[in-house]
């Protein structure tokens, strides 16, 4: 009887060993196993730059786009009617650029006289592509107020105090400019229904004025206009 005992106790210590293996269940993961998913796409959120998503604040839809208008101080010199085209003044406009006055024209002959655009201060978007029209070259656009019933027209004026070529901005959208802005991306067609006036005058995108370091750019009376 001594090796038939000596062999159950073997066989019993053996099964007692296994048992926590037998009994653990199967589907149990290890703690390695339990954090590589939360891991992998973690690193895959790294490989993506860490975009933020347009509810963690990272979309701006067009207003992201609004540092890329370059709008001046300048002062118009000379003014002149279109000799093609009734409708249309034919000014130069002092941007403080050392090349010299730039041309513009503007369908402003049925809203104002010449003498009342003479040697006024003015904004103008400065880097749009030059583009004739009737066969004059305008090389920028002066921006203006019209009224929601379109009874008046009245000019978007920098401060005082603001010196010529002085860039206009919008608060939080300040970076550089665009050298000049692509026309097939329309840009400008894109923004421009944003553009306002607020019930003092002050000329806005949305909720943002106009503004240099001189203060904001207003037109003379015109509330809840366009700014075209």
């Amino acid at each position: 009887s001594g090796p038939a005992t000596m062999l159950a106790a073997v066989v019993a210590s053996a099964a007692l060993s296994w048992a926590p293996t037998l009994l653990a269940p199967h589907h149990a993961p290890s703690p390695h196993t339990r954090h590589a998913p939360v891991t992998a796409l973690a690193a895959k959120a790294k490989r993506k730059g860490g975009k933020k998503s347009p509810a963690a604040g990272g979309g701006g839809g067009v207003a992201e786009e609004l540092h890329k208008l370059d709008l001046r101080v300048g002062r118009v010199l000379k003014v002149e009617r279109h000799s093609e085209a009734d409708s249309l003044y034919v000014e130069e406009v002092d941007l403080g650029e050392p090349t010299g006055p730039r041309r513009v024209v503007s369908g402003l002959v049925k809203y104002m006289t010449a003498e009342a655009l003479l040697g006024r201060r003015v904004v103008l978007l400065a880097n749009t592509k030059p583009s004739k029209l009737k066969g004059v070259e305008s090389q920028a656009m002066l921006l203006c107020a019209f009224a929601a019933d379109g009874s008046a027209v009245e000019l978007v004026e920098p401060p005082p105090g603001a010196p010529l070529g002085e860039r206009v901005v919008f608060d939080g959208h300040d970076a550089p400019p665009e050298k000049q802005l692509n026309p097939r991306k329309k840009l400008w067609d894109r923004l421009q229904p944003e553009m306002n006036t607020a019930p003092d005058g002050t000329a806005r995108f949305q909720q943002l004025p106009f503004s240099t370091p001189h203060g904001p750019c207003k037109c003379a009376s015109i509330a809840g206009g366009a700014i075209k």
